[in-house]
């Protein structure tokens, strides 16, 4: 009788644990959800502000075997890469915060599935669509996105005849960038001259580049000397993508003095991170020395917010490329220490620039704030027969300037923007009521004291809306008599456009008239007017 007991009890236990669920760390949530580990690990960091990961499934695909473990492995690569790189620089071991379980080593990954299938979200244009559902599951799990900076990672949706992944957004957009997954991905093929290792490096430094556009690095290449030194080699932010891994790979100064202002590369901080600044640069100089072979820029700045550092990015417009986005891989860059609170001064060797010849340039003057914003201007030059010609101007300062009179203004964008001295601002004709602006549209400017104007200046929306195109502009000693100076077409770009006069006029104030639009529209707007 105890024998058949004893043994009925055994096949009951054995039953129960044979009908068991086994729950794993790969275990995929049901469609239309978000899940961390089911095994309830403790995620902690030692940041304030950790980058979110996210892992976004479309709903005709599914999550990678093993994602968990491999992306967790990069990701902690990742983040040890960027701090022995700060290090490198003088900043202290300074990395990114990554929330992680130390005990499971894993990687807190948000896994969020889209509501639709990997045809919606491809390479171009599918950013913003998993954004979208991305922004609505963060609406009502707030907790989970701790900072401004998000790394979105999706299955790769197709595959070419040599299995090489694709066909999802793979870039930076503002401060989230997307990056790809697939079976093979992992470090462990990182180094290896096979087509694994080969893939890994494009895919893992391909990640690692985008994460620093999402952390807010401009592309930059490294300088002559860096190339072959083995401390150095190619910059992340140039064609470290296709370098990360195999040969020796790193960060530019500039780089890293960005980074060190960065949201998520504080362990704390009492600081609101990305609010806007007034700032503007008061004086420039900017000249070449044949002796030394050095450019020397140097100048003093104005701001409502501590500056830490100043960078310097000379682009080289080569072959006509362009300008803007993606137009600047072939930058080099230089940083340089703010002089007491409110001046720069930096010496560049133009032997370890990549590009001279004759070529137009731009130099690209970018003030970084305590609080990670960072405002550029602009200046133009050239390299001609190897040797660089400036002609940048000097503005006037703004101090004390006052719009007096304007034809039209909305309420959220005044004319007082255009003298603010910040591009991030702008003024804009009436558009949301009647009566809305109608060209031609005009204003005018106090300057508090009479001065030689030899020419003025006029900079478009940094995202170049509603750009103004034809225009002319008046100066006046007293208010009452304006004398034009000529009409002129506005840059049909967001680079400052600056305008000689034919002959230098004294003047208090002037008017600038408004008589076109490049969209052909009424509506206008200005970031900023200048004179020097």
């Amino acid at each position: 009788m105890k024998k058949r007991t004893l043994l009925l009890l055994l096949w009951i236990a054995f039953a129960g644990a044979s009908c068991k669920k086994i729950m794993n760390a790969e275990t995929l949530p049901a469609k239309g959800s978000a899940t961390l580990l089911s095994t309830d690990p403790v995620f902690t960091s030692d940041h304030d502000k950790n980058l979110t990961v996210v892992y976004f499934v479309p709903s005709d695909n599914d999550t990678i075997p093993g994602y968990r473990t491999r992306l967790g492995a990069i990701l902690l690569q990742g983040q040890k890469f960027y701090g022995d790189q700060m290090q490198a620089r003088g900043y202290g071991f300074k990395t990114f915060g990554l929330l992680r379980d130390t005990v499971a080593k894993q990687v807190k990954i948000i896994v969020i599935n889209g509501s639709l299938p990997k045809a919606s979200y491809p390479y171009t244009g599918g950013s913003a669509a998993a954004a979208a559902e991305i922004n609505a599951y963060r609406t009502t799990h707030p907790s989970d996105f701790t900072s401004d900076h998000v790394l979105v990672i999706m299955p790769a949706a197709t595959y070419d005849a040599n299995g090489e992944p694709g066909g999802v957004p793979f870039y930076g957009t503002g401060r989230w960038d997307y990056a790809l997954d697939y079976a093979d991905l992992d470090i462990k093929y990182l180094g290896q001259s096979t087509t694994l290792g080969n893939r890994a490096t494009k895919w893992i430094g391909g990640m690692f580049h985008e994460m620093g556009h999402g952390l807010n690095l401009p592309h930059n290449k490294e300088l002559v000397s860096q190339k072959n030194d083995p401390n150095f080699g190619t910059a992340l932010m140039g064609a470290g993508n296709y370098t990360y891994g195999k040969s020796p790979t790193f960060l530019t100064a500039a780089d890293c003095a960005i980074l060190n202002a960065n949201q998520i590369f504080q362990t704390s901080s009492s600081i609101t991170y990305y609010t806007p600044v007034a700032a503007s640069i008061q004086r420039i100089f900017a000249s070449y020395n044949s002796a030394s072979g050095d450019i020397t820029v140097s100048g003093r700045f104005q701001t409502n917010t501590t500056v830490t550092n100043v960078a310097y990015y000379l682009d080289p417009n080569v072959n006509n490329e362009g300008v803007g986005t993606n137009k600047d891989y072939n930058a080099n860059s230089w940083k340089s220490n703010v002089i007491g609170t409110d001046s720069f001064y930096v010496q560049i060797p133009i032997a370890e620039m990549q590009v001279k010849g004759t070529t137009p340039y731009e130099l690209k003057v970018k003030l970084i704030h305590e609080n990670g914003t960072i405002s550029q201007t602009t200046y133009n030059f050239d390299f001609i027969n190897n040797v660089p010609v400036f002609n940048i101007i000097n503005e006037y300062p703004k101090t004390g300037w006052v719009v007096i009179a304007q034809s039209t203004q909305e309420t959220n964008y005044p004319a007082s923007n255009l003298i603010d001295g910040s591009n991030s601002t702008y003024w804009r004709s009436k558009y949301t009521s009647a009566p809305v602006g109608v060209l031609p549209h005009s204003f005018r400017v106090d300057m508090s004291s009479l001065r030689l104007i030899h020419g003025f200046t006029l900079k478009q929306r940094s995202d170049t809306l509603k750009m103004v195109k034809d225009f002319r502009v008046e100066f006046s000693t007293d208010n009452t008599t304006y004398t034009p100076a000529g009409t002129f077409v506005a840059p049909n770009n967001a680079i400052k456009g600056i305008y000689n006069l034919s002959t230098p006029v004294n003047a208090r104030y002037f008017r600038l008239v408004v008589t076109s639009n490049y969209d052909g529209t009424n509506d206008s707007a200005i970031a900023e007017v200048g004179t020097y």
